[in-house]
């Protein structure tokens, strides 16, 4: 139906046209979907890959440990204790 300044009247099909046809005029057109981005595919694989890695390092874990119980990873307990009042003082 078409409302006008006369009035309501139905829409009406010419001989040449189907119902189908004026329905489809009167339906706007859906966008198609866009393919996916080669930098969505990007993140979405590297988020794949990232899930299979451990949380946690244990060869690096143990390397430090091994450099710990040798002596071989230098302490400053100077700097740790500066780092540490910088960091609840918010000194420098």
């Amino acid at each position: 139906m078409e409302i006008s300044s006369v009035g309501i009247k139905p829409i009406t099909t010419t001989d040449t046209q189907t119902q189908s046809e004026v329905q489809q005029q009167s339906v706007p057109a859906v966008p198609q979907q866009k393919a996916v981005s080669d930098e969505w595919q990007q993140l979405n694989n590297a988020s794949a890959q990232l899930q299979e890695l451990p949380e946690i390092d244990t060869s690096k874990i143990a390397q430090l440990q091994a450099e710990l119980a040798t002596e071989g990873y230098p302490i400053d307990i100077d700097k740790i204790a500066e780092a540490m009042f910088e960091q609840h003082s918010g000194q420098k």
